[in-house]
Parts: structure tokens; C-alpha cells; sequence
């Protein structure tokens, strides 16, 4: 019975073998001719070569996907943060101008109670004013740092949050991409079986 393969051309068989006959594979061609060894050195580089393709297009394509989504990750955390950067500066702007609102009105009412009043009485009651409005200066200052530590807060979640998931991404497209290796190496270790058991039946002088 002749031989015949997708992977086998006589002639280049032949040169490929007078180029790499010093090499030595795992399966024996002990008492084989030349022809015959040939034919299995050729068709074995082609199917390795075939191999060594699919294994670059599988990682290309496993690390390409999880480079997109660890991208999508981060912009996704990015636009979360900057969302809640846009709400503590509103809410501060709203508490400074609550606060600025809230003296204005005091300073006003001040402004009535003084008339008539003697100096001394004048004075008494700035100074409680002053103090007054001082408290609730402090009051708005310690809510506008407690929305940006809040803030800080949350950010610092959502970056470890992300941080955590594209390290989970990373992870699994090595896996992948050992899965992948393994598997198509296990398939070209099948297919150069196939072809020595052919090869090894076969008729080739």
C-alpha cells in the first residue's frame, strides 16, 4: 500500500530531510529508507509548523479579548469615579452655598435687632452672632469633608474592585492560553501518530 497525505510532498520531503536528517523525533524510523524517512521528517515539521500557528493565533486571540476587557474595566471605573468626583463637588458647592445663604440671613436679622439698642448691647450681640455664625461654618465645613471622604471612599472600592477583576482576567487567559497550547499540541501529537502508523505500513523504497 502507497502512502498519501495532506501534509506530504515527495520533493520537498526530500529537501527538507537532507536539511534537517541530523535531527532525531521520539518515534523510531529504525530500519526505515531514506524515502520513507523523508516522508515522516517532512510531514512531521508541516504538521509542528501547522501546530505552532494555531497555538500563535489562540494566544493572540485569548490575549487580545482579555486586553479588550481589562479595558472595558477600566474605562467603566473611570467613568464611575469621575461620576462620583461630579457629585461630592456639587454637594460641597451646595453645602458652601447653603452656608454663605445661611449667614447672610443672620446678618440681616442682626442688622434689625441692633436698632435702638445701646453700644454695649450692640456689641454683646455681635459677638454672639460672630459665634454663631462661626458654629455653623464649622458644621458646613465638617459635612463638605465627610462627602469628600465618602467619595475617596467609594473610589477606592470601585479601583480595587477593578483592579481585582482584570487580575482574575489576566489569570484566566493564561489558563486559557495553556488550555489552548495543550490542546493543540495534543492534537498534532495525534496526527504525527496517524502519519507513522501510515508511513510505517506503507510501501516506500
Amino acid at each position: 500500500m502507497g502512502y498519501s497525505s495532506e501534509y506530504y510532498d515527495p520533493q520537498k520531503a526530500h529537501e527538507y530531510y537532507e536539511k534537517n536528517k541530523q535531527l532525531k523525533g521520539r518515534r523510531s524510523t529504525s530500519g526505515w529508507s531514506d524515502n520513507k524517512k523523508n516522508a515522516f521528517s517532512y510531514v512531521k515539521n508541516q504538521i509542528n509548523t501547522e501546530k505552532k500557528a494555531k497555538i500563535k493565533t489562540a494566544t493572540t486571540n485569548i490575549r487580545s479579548k482579555a486586553k479588550s476587557d481589562k479595558q472595558s474595566i477600566s474605562d467603566s471605573a473611570k467613568a464611575s469615579k469621575s461620576a462620583i468626583s461630579e457629585a461630592a463637588k456639587e454637594q460641597r458647592e451646595a453645602f458652601t452655598e447653603a452656608c454663605s445663604s445661611k449667614v447672610k440671613e443672620l446678618r440681616a436679622k442682626l442688622k434689625e435687632q441692633l436698632k435702638g439698642l445701646s453700644k454695649e448691647d450692640k456689641a454683646e450681640l455681635r459677638e454672639k452672632l460672630n459665634a454663631t455664625i462661626a458654629d455653623i461654618k464649622s458644621a458646613f465645613a465638617e459635612r463638605k469633608q465627610g462627602v469628600t471622604a465618602e467619595a475617596k471612599s467609594k473610589k477606592q472600592d470601585i479601583t480595587d474592585s477593578a483592579s481585582s477583576k482584570k487580575k482574575s482576567i489576566s489569570s484566566k487567559a493564561s489558563a486559557d492560553v495553556k488550555s489552548a497550547r495543550e490542546a493543540i499540541t495534543a492534537d498534532a501529537e495525534a496526527k504525527i501518530d496517524k502519519e507513522y502508523a501510515a508511513l510505517k505500513s506503507a510501501k516506500i523504497k
